[in-house]
């Protein structure tokens, strides 16, 4: 499904001194210092356009509608759960929708995305969505920490807080990703911030490099 709504590594340094322990304010909800930046950034866009990938979520799109942004929403979690075992996707197939001109997007969310898909076809989804954005552009990527069994839906809420709750079973497991391996996927971005939080994802915000 895709909804088109308008209303009004380089990663550079060591992992270990980005990641911070994020303050969980409640069960599923956490302060999250990228929603901030992204929040920052939309309200300085002149009519800024966001792409929201992942479990449909009204709370998100609304939070951005009501700060001017054009928002794009695009489910690919869902085609990625209904999957048989074993299968790899094929990258192009999940975003065939997406009418998108290069350099068009202020943010991507990427909800679990990166984490769903093969490594293979991990980059090429972070090349694509990285041919989206604007130079610096942002893009957030979550990865869970420990082996993940459910899909979950995301919702970017006012204040800079971000609530997960499951939205449903995965066919397997998926494994989790180590920090290298979820760095590795933004070679064409610099990183701005990275944040383990105790719903155990872990949070990559990345910014599109000028060039």
């Amino acid at each position: 499904m895709h909804l088109k709504l308008t209303h009004s590594r380089y990663l550079g340094g060591g992992s270990a001194d980005h990641v911070l322990a994020v303050r969980e304010p409640a069960a599923g909800t956490y302060d999250s210092a990228s929603a901030k930046r992204i929040a920052d950034r939309v309200a300085r866009g002149y009519r800024p356009e966001v792409l929201d990938l992942g479990v449909l979520s009204g709370p998100t799109v609304s939070n951005f509608l009501e700060m001017g942004a054009k928002v794009h929403v695009h489910d690919v979690i869902t085609p990625l759960r209904r999957l048989p075992a074993g299968t790899a996707p094929d990258v192009e197939s999940l975003f065939k929708e997406l009418k998108l001109l290069p350099e068009s997007l202020d943010v991507v969310l990427a909800w679990e995305l990166m984490d769903f898909l093969p490594m293979p076809e991990a980059r090429m989804a972070a090349q694509r969505l990285a041919r989206w954005l604007k130079p610096k552009g942002l893009i957030l990527a979550v990865f869970h920490t420990t082996s993940a069994d459910q899909v979950h839906r995301f919702r970017m809420l006012p204040g800079d807080r971000i609530q997960m709750e499951p939205a449903g079973p995965l066919p397997e497991p998926c494994p989790a990703r180590t920090n290298n391996e979820a760095l590795s996927l933004f070679s064409g971005f610099t990183l701005l911030h990275s944040a383990l939080t105790r719903t155990q994802v872990r949070e990559v915000l990345g910014q599109r490099n000028d060039g």
